[in-house]
């Protein structure tokens, strides 16, 4: 098979690993060039002696890596089309084959890893082997066949829509040509002339390239660099016009997630990922663009899209909560330990799902380990898991995620620092003082004087007297202070700022309401708008203020990500520790199997000698010092094998230790895994419930170079401005014809 563009030759990876330097590799692609791949990059580096065969050896290894590597992920491709496996497979799988090269120069297939692993089945395995060996030999057959571009040597082209085919391949010679400085314009004319009168004469046209190397103008060298760069440029193209997104669809079919092949074409836009989602029927549950646009612009490989809607509980239940919830759940009193939160309660009707595609879904398997209610710090299930009681007195608070808490209340008329102790996790917080970084917070309402260096995480409101500084609050409420000072805020609330904000980033899914306050060196997303007074200065950094953005939602869903990772690390560290143990397990009895043969051959030997000494009684005193080298051997392979057998049933052991241990981990972790996506889930649904309003009110002035933007342009301010007003188109092909953002004065 042929290497493609992904593939390094062995004279790139000497460069890379500096066994050669730049000019032995000019001069070797030159050589290959000019013998056209008579000779192979490694042939020339050893006869010309730039490398030695050792080292080329070693090229090689690395390089059959990448071959391996490539077919690895065609396979991952085939393996996830057919549903035989994950993308998330193919990933830990690639990973593992590579820390096995690196650790022991070990080329081992992606699909014997996936058979080892469980994750498919032998069957299978050669079934995805076999399409790939056919794909291969198709392609193979295309070039044979002649189905491939004409090459760029003397082949002549006769008939006229050959000619034409020359005329537009030299186009793009030509251009090339014409950047370099290699040619003139009117030697090149007289090219195209000559051309031009071969075709009238009925004679095979040349090449553009040819004539002018026949004529002395461009040298062999010349020509095949241009040809080479146009076939770098043309591959390009085809990567670019090649599948850069794949869309993936969980097992149960509730949620859709978006793949970008980052190494193939340019960036991928709003349009791409919609046209994706529409060519697959993804039409359900379909999140807003601007959260689309948010993973965009953070540039990360891959995103979720959609998200569909659960049936109910087999017994058609729905909840029904006891205390104000949404916007009224301010005004919720407290409760006392033991009275009732929430309840599942019979449907008027039967409520079925519908997964992405729109398709109605009546039972999730999944769903079933899954309670419907979710009760968190100071809530508890009743027995039968229908209710949610309180499990303390306290004020009772539902999240943006659907969890149930109780928040007792608690307060303190000093600072709270090292003296006061670590504060009650999950309490209402009332500090007359300052609340500062001797301990992290969690808490649900916090009233403080000032908040210093906090680690503060809140399910409710965050309301500060003075200000606060050097810290990092993510809340659910409103969060108020008179400044904010190097502090980095996340809240699904409205900001309240009335003097400055400076030195910090804040994303809000509410608005910015900081009409009075002036803004600097700060980085600012806010859903439902921007209201400020003045932004920069001379001697600060520019701000970036951005408006409609679902960037708290991106920034969220990027944590769950992390989260996830960290909670499935520990049971992929025990699976690689018992595929190490196996491996390890699998090389000890090959060695066994080797020494036990050498045992008989040696056994063999010793029995021959014995014979012969018998027949030979007076005359066996020489081989009695051999028939004891031959004991003394035999010896020490059995104490050998013995010890050998020793390791293998310790290794047996430690084997079924970590298999164990795995099973033990395995639902927790899946349990966990579980429970962070339906938080993800709850964060796009709260997402969707209110459309983002792109506009930003800067009522004294803005300075120049700051950056503003909405949900799909931004623009930097040339100058400084007064009382400005900036709006946006409501969708992107509105946004690109109207230049993307308003500007107003005054």
């Amino acid at each position: 098979m042929i290497l493609n563009n992904d593939i390094p030759t062995v004279s790139d990876l000497a460069y890379r690993y500096g066994t050669i330097n730049k000019n032995d590799l000019d001069r070797t692609n030159e050589i290959y060039a000019e013998n056209r791949g008579g000779m192979s990059h490694s042939q020339i580096m050893v006869n010309r002696k730039i490398a030695t065969e050792y080292q080329v050896g070693l090229l090689k290894l690395i390089q059959d890596y990448y071959i391996i590597r490539k077919k690895g992920e065609h396979f991952g491709k085939i393996a996830v089309e057919k549903g035989f496996a994950r993308h998330s497979d193919i990933e830990s799988a690639l990973e593992f084959q590579k820390r096995e090269f690196k650790r022991a120069k070990l080329k081992k297939r992606i699909g014997d890893v996936l058979v080892e692993n469980g994750t498919i089945t032998p069957d299978q395995r050669d079934q995805i082997v076999a399409e790939q060996e056919a794909l291969e030999k198709r392609a193979e057959n295309l070039v044979r066949n002649g189905q491939d571009e004409p090459e760029s040597g003397n082949k002549k082209v006769e008939d006229k829509n050959g000619y034409e085919w020359v005329l537009k391949q030299d186009d793009d010679f030509i251009r090339r040509v014409k950047e370099k400085g290699l040619a003139s314009s009117s030697q090149i004319s007289a090219a195209e002339k000559k051309q031009k009168r071969e075709f009238e004469k009925k004679k095979p046209v040349s090449r553009i390239a040819d004539i002018l190397v026949k004529w002395n103008i461009l040298t062999k060298t010349q020509k095949n660099a241009v040809l080479e760069t146009l076939r770098s440029e043309r591959n390009r193209e085809e990567n670019s016009l090649e599948k850069r997104l794949d869309i993936e669809v969980c097992e149960t079919g509730m949620t859709a997630r978006v793949g970008i092949d980052q190494k193939n074409g340019g960036p991928v836009e709003l349009e791409d990922v919609k046209g994706l989602m529409a060519e697959n029927g993804i039409v359900y549950g379909v999140f807003s663009d601007s959260v689309f646009q948010g993973f965009l612009d953070t540039g990360i490989p891959s995103f979720p899209v959609a998200g569909g809607d659960f049936p109910v509980e087999e017994t058609g239940h729905v909840i029904l909560y006891h205390f104000e919830t949404g916007k009224k759940a301010g005004k919720v009193e407290k409760v006392k330990k033991g009275e009732a939160l929430a309840e599942l309660k019979l449907a008027e009707k039967n409520i079925l799902g519908k997964d992405v595609r729109g398709n109605i879904v009546e039972d999730v398997s999944s769903l079933r380990r899954q309670p419907l209610l979710r009760p968190a710090a100071g809530a508890v299930f009743s027995e039968n898991r229908e209710k949610v009681f309180a499990g303390k007195t306290g004020k009772p608070a539902l999240t943006v995620e659907n969890k149930i808490y109780i928040h007792p209340g608690v307060n303190i008329l000093e600072d709270a620092d090292m003296r006061t102790g670590p504060l009650e996790k999950w309490a209402d917080i009332n500090v007359r003082g300052i609340l500062s970084d001797a301990f992290t917070v969690k808490a649900g309402s916090v009233k403080a004087g000032e908040i210093r260096g906090t680690e503060l995480t809140a399910t409710g409101d965050v309301s500060v007297e003075i200000g606060i500084t050097g810290a990092h609050i993510k809340a659910q409420g409103d969060i108020k202070a008179r400044y904010l000072r190097n502090c980095t805020i996340e809240t699904f609330g409205n900001v309240t700022v009335q003097n400055e904000i400076i030195d910090s980033t804040i994303r809000i899914g509410g608005k910015l309401e900081a009409e009075t306050a002036r803004i600097l060196a700060s980085r600012i997303s806010a859903k439902k708008g921007i209201d400020a007074g003045a932004v920069g200065s001379d001697v600060t950094e520019p701000c970036e203020l951005l408006a409609g953005r679902e960037d708290l939602v991106v920034q969220r869903s990027q944590r769950i990500d992390e989260q996830k990772d960290q909670a499935k690390q520990r049971l992929q560290d025990l699976k690689d520790e018992w595929r190490q143990k196996n491996q390890q397990a699998d090389q000890l009895f090959e060695k066994m199997k080797e020494l036990k043969k050498f045992h008989d051959r040696t056994e063999k030997k010793k029995n021959q000698i014995k014979e012969k000494n018998s027949s030979l009684s007076d005359e066996n005193s020489g081989n009695d010092e051999i028939l004891k080298d031959l004991e003394a051997k035999l010896a020490s392979i059995i104490g050998s094998l013995k010890t050998m057998n020793q390791e293998k049933k310790g290794l047996k052991n430690e084997k079924e230790r970590l298999y164990n241990r795995i099973g033990e981990i395995q639902p927790a972790v899946e349990t966990t895994v579980a429970d962070l996506e339906r938080d993800r889930l709850s964060l796009f649904k709260w997402a969707q419930k209110e459309p983002g309003k792109p506009d930003i009110a800067i009522r004294v002035s803005v300075k120049q170079d700051t950056v503003l933007g909405g949900i799909y342009s931004k623009a930097v301010t040339e100058k400084d401005y007064g009382p400005l007003v900036i709006t946006e188109a409501g969708t992107p092909d509105t946004a690109r014809k109207t230049g993307g953002l308003h500007f107003r004065h005054g």
